[in-house]
């Protein structure tokens, strides 16, 4: 596979590169990162033990929203009488 870089923006005057292949992602890895960067996952807590362990909980759903869920979504701030009002429309 081919080299790729990406310009490390803190240290672009000084002209260096950060070699992907260098920071050995797995497919794991990657997934996770496309995950939280598209808000598929969306982190729930890090918690740092007295050992200095860092614990990273995230959530997010690999579902789909159906259209049902995108109705249940817009309908959050509304009273139940704004509820009821928009599905006798």
């Amino acid at each position: 596979m081919g080299k790729k870089k990406l310009n490390n923006s803190s240290n672009s005057n000084n002209n260096t590169s950060l070699n992907l292949d260098d920071l050995n992602l797995s497919p794991q890895k990657i997934a996770i990162i496309a995950a939280l960067m598209t808000d598929v996952l969306q982190t729930n807590s890090v918690t740092v033990d007295k050992e200095q362990t860092v614990f990273v909980e995230l959530t997010g759903s690999l579902r789909r929203k159906t259209r049902a869920d995108q109705m249940v979504e817009e309908m959050k701030g509304m009273s139940f009488g704004e509820i009821l009002e928009a599905l006798t429309r």
